[in-house]
């Protein structure tokens, strides 16, 4: 399976900057955070934290989002944002165990997927799960007799919980499902589809299969914009795979991308059993020739039920359109992808994020992403958010917090309390010493400067800094 990264260069080199009149929002820069991994030998990798933040509830409440590069650790490094403490990222996993967090419900409801081990078992199958942000655990969503084995063993996040409705009633995803079997060279394998598949919430709260879509594309279950209008095209849609981003409000619409035959990220939803697809590669022109173009994808929905989105011509020009939740396609001068509830639109580089993936309703709390740079050419994504909501500041309260403290004395830097790791940076964020419980870390031959203490524990990251 292909794995399924957006470019950030290619997104944002066609935003053009984008004069904010409103008073700057307070910018969280996540860059130089650190998460850990324990594991059952009781030993302590520590990693810095990347990715991007996925999405942010309706209600700003929380945010959600998870390293898919694997830049830093391969257990993908899943992170959970509260308003009540906006400095600070908590981990969704510290065990050796692949988490990934996609999208999160007004009551803390986070949705993404989880790899399962059995007994005996060194490879583990990637199922898609859920938990509340109070939760200890995982837990993962039911599957059908289908669901593919090999490509939830082998697969990249083919077995995904991808979105879930503001009130956590709905939750939406992807799973590969067996259509049968083929051979090549003596070895038999299986034939699956990317599917879509939805829960729903059942009367004693928990989630359970409402609907698998096994014919999308099909003719009588495909729509293709055409002229403005979706219309019924009297053949077959080819399909492949279907990778969601974003469900409405009402659960009625799950958006996302198809992925053809050709091969192209055809920006996509699916309502009422029908694949609608608003431009499709490989489509013949007038002239007999194929139109072709670099991909694209419907990111997000408004409180409104409002679809945004964007895709890259063939000659590199970016469109960004809406479409209205009368199925109303309109082309966008501005580079969005996302709106508040009064449908005021925000550029996707609003707070000189590198993209801006989603905002809240209120439009007061914006995640999104920068990017950095290791080396001469390593590029990689760290989590960025904004926010211009007041009631975002507050620090959390004492008994929420691990109480450490910082000892330095005789060029020696040490920590009181209860901790996993702590590592020690200059001012430029480099990482120059790590040490865990009972040691110090001698800072006597560094040059004279500020250096930041960043210290692990098991609710969270307590930063110091320390003027040599």
């Amino acid at each position: 399976m292909k794995k399924l990264y957006f470019s950030f260069a290619m997104l944002a080199a066609c935003a053009a900057a984008n004069a904010q009149t409103e008073s700057a929002p307070k910018v969280y820069d996540y860059s130089q955070d650190m998460f850990y991994t324990e594991y059952e030998d009781e030993t302590i990798e520590t990693y810095s934290i990347g990715g991007v933040f996925n999405h942010i509830s309706a209600n700003g409440k929380y945010a959600v989002g998870y390293d898919d590069q694997r830049n830093f650790s391969e257990y993908l490094s899943p992170f959970l944002w509260r308003s009540d403490n906006p400095a600070e990222l908590e981990p969704l996993s510290t065990r050796p165990v692949r988490v990934s967090a996609c999208d999160v419900s007004d009551d803390g409801i986070i949705v993404g997927s989880m790899r399962v081990f059995g007994e005996d078992d060194t490879q583990g199958m990637e199922y898609p799960a859920w938990k509340h942000v109070d939760d200890e655990w995982w837990t993962p969503l039911p599957v059908p007799e289908e669901f593919s084995a090999y490509q939830s063993t082998y697969g990249d996040l083919v077995d995904e919980a991808r979105a879930i409705t503001p009130d956590g009633s709905v939750i939406a995803g992807n799973i590969q499902y067996k259509i049968g079997e083929a051979e090549f060279q003596g070895t038999t394998f299986e034939r699956t589809l990317g599917v879509p598949i939805i829960w729903k919430k059942n009367a004693e709260g928990q989630y359970e299969i409402d609907t698998v879509y096994t014919d999308l594309g099909k003719q009588g279950h495909h729509m293709l914009l055409t002229a403005g209008r979706f219309e019924a095209p009297e053949r077959d849609a080819t399909f492949t795979y279907f990778f969601g981003r974003c469900i409405t409000p009402d659960g009625k619409t799950y958006a996302g991308l198809n992925i053809s035959g050709c091969g192209g990220f055809n920006p996509a939803f699916i309502r009422d059993g029908k694949l609608y697809q608003v431009y499709e590669c490989g489509e013949e022109s007038e002239d007999g020739g194929g139109v072709n173009f670099n991909g694209g994808c419907i990111f997000n929905s408004d409180a409104k039920g409002n679809l945004y989105g964007y895709y890259e011509l063939a000659d590199g020009n970016v469109v960004y359109f809406t479409l209205s939740a009368s199925d109303r396609y309109s082309n966008m001068s501005t580079a969005a992808l996302c709106a508040d509830q009064n449908g005021k639109r925000y550029p996707i580089n609003y707070a000189d994020m590198a993209l801006m993936w989603d905002c809240d309703d209120a439009g007061e709390t914006f995640v999104g992403a920068g990017t950095g740079v290791i080396g001469d050419e390593f590029l990689y994504n760290y989590p960025l958010l904004a926010t211009t909501n007041p009631l975002g500041i507050s620090k959390p309260s004492a008994d929420k917090r691990p109480v450490v403290g910082l000892n330095y004395a005789g060029g020696k830097v040490g920590i009181s309390g209860a901790f996993v790791a702590a590592n020690v940076f200059n001012a430029a964020g480099q990482r120059l010493k790590t040490f865990g419980p009972g040691q110090t870390a001698d800072l006597g031959t560094l040059p004279t400067g500020t250096y930041i203490i960043k210290v692990a524990t098991p609710a969270g990251i307590e930063t110091f800094k320390i003027q040599k």
